[in-house]
């Protein structure tokens, strides 16, 4: 509700504006949220200080699970519209930080929702811990591919190509990431290796679908 309210006072315009400039602040809002329960789980103490009921040793609640989840739908409902509107383009030049206007502003909003998925399969139990580690990795594919379609010019040849192009590097990268290279990091007796190994023919599915798809569209022209 704050985070609405500021919008509305800043009297933002036009509505592009609103989505373009929130989208940051909500992702923002969500990895704060993920990380004060991260942290409550950490420091039981200051959850009994608060009244927080529940036991938090055990994982983060039913309720806060759904109501990260929803918002984090929300979010990338909000994120593939920036990225796919070129109206977007047309704003925070100038006055953007760090010069991420436009479009690109998504990657950062990407970002965040990577470390949200990370930090709530960190704190949960039970099937909401699988759910967000394959979430996890969802965001991981939405983050790689969001860089090449925030750069992508929308009037350049074959745009929705492209936008295969991209999707099939970042799915390719997953594979492997998950086929090889999360083993090399991780303890190979947790359970985030049974995640990504479980996750692994479905990027791989996914890499070889677009590779016939961008091999008949190559043949085609």
């Amino acid at each position: 509700m704050l985070l609405g309210l500021l919008l509305i006072y800043r009297d933002l315009s036009p509505g592009r504006l609103v989505i373009w400039t929130g989208i940051c602040e909500w992702t923002g809002f969500l990895l704060v949220a993920a990380l004060l329960g991260w942290a409550l789980q950490r420091f039981p103490a200051v959850a009994t200080r608060l009244q927080i009921p529940g036991g938090t040793r055990h994982g983060s609640g039913p309720w806060f699970c759904w109501a990260q989840a929803g918002l984090s739908a929300v979010s990338v409902a909000l994120i593939g519209w920036i990225l796919l509107d070129p109206a977007f383009d047309a704003l925070g030049h100038g006055t953007a930080l760090f010069g991420l206007s436009g479009r690109l502003t998504s990657c950062p909003a990407a970002l965040m929702l990577l470390g949200t998925t990370i930090l709530m399969a960190w704190q949960t139990r039970g099937g909401w811990r699988g759910t967000w580690q394959y979430a996890t990795l969802a965001a991981a594919v939405l983050l790689t591919s969001s860089i090449g379609w925030a750069r992508l010019d929308p009037a350049s040849e074959a745009p929705w190509f492209r936008r295969a192009t991209s999707v099939f590097v970042s799915v390719s990268m997953m594979t492997l990431l998950t086929s090889v290279g999360l083993a090399r990091v991780l303890p190979r007796s947790g359970d985030w290796l049974i995640r990504a190994r479980r996750a692994t023919p479905v990027f791989g599915g996914l890499a070889l679908l677009l590779a016939a798809i961008i091999l008949i569209r190559w043949m085609a022209s």
